[in-house]
């Protein structure tokens, strides 16, 4: 793939182990020779080869360009590794995920498990994970019962005594329909919890086979 200057500056620089080196400033020639000028987070810049990119790849996510060596991991003091550990979900949640192709593919949501196979990354296309607030009926019920009701029981049903329900209910939908609006009647504070705003269609699933490096950013071993 050609790329011009103007394409390249302002990506992301990562090395071969996940770490940001930092932003691309310019592309600098120099007898002959092609070098990027790379800014850190504190403003220094350093000079590296053109010869030691791996790729590079810009998406509607952002830019990346992607070395083939561990330059960030070595001036840290860190060791590359063969293969990244399993990782839990607030190790790696926000983190950009980058593919093979220097393609930033959006940013890890969490990390699921099952008994008998390895775990999986949830990744979503999107720059940030994209959260929305909603009322926590389950969370309201373990602040009412059995601080103020005995049981789950005697809280629903003088939900439906107060709000002069009558018939035959199950016990969940008394909890998402009617709970709520009873504990707004009471001047009760109903908590909030996050939960991911995007379709399920939207969150791909990454095998943890496919993960080449953890770092600051999460690379694949595969194009996506």
């Amino acid at each position: 793939m050609l790329y011009s200057e103007k394409e390249l500056v302002g990506a992301i620089v990562v090395d071969s182990e996940g770490y940001v080196s930092g932003i691309l400033d310019r592309v600098e020639i120099t007898e002959g020779n092609l070098f990027l000028a790379v800014r850190d987070k504190e403003g220094k810049e350093t000079s590296l080869p053109w010869d030691i990119v791996k790729s590079a790849n810009f998406t509607a996510l952002g830019k990346c360009v992607l070395l083939k060596e561990p330059i960030e991991a070595r001036s840290r003091g860190i060791e590359p590794r063969e293969r990244p550990f399993y990782y839990g979900t607030e190790d790696v949640r926000n983190m950009l995920v980058i593919d093979s192709e220097a393609k930033i593919v959006g940013v890890a949501v969490d990390v699921t498990f099952r008994l008998t196979e390895p775990p999986t990354l949830r990744v979503v296309a999107a720059k940030s994970i994209p959260y929305i607030e909603v009322e926590d009926v389950d969370k309201l019920v373990e602040d009412l019962v059995p601080s103020r009701y005995p049981t789950v029981k005697d809280l629903l049903t003088r939900v439906l005594v107060d709000l002069k329900k009558r018939g035959r209910f199950k016990a969940e939908d008394v909890k998402r329909n009617y709970l709520p609006q009873w504990a707004k009647s009471k001047g009760i504070k109903i908590p909030k919890k996050r939960v991911l705003d995007v379709d399920e269609n939207q969150v791909r699933i990454v095998r943890w086979s496919e993960v080449s490096k953890v770092g600051d950013m999460i690379l694949l071993s595969k194009a996506l």
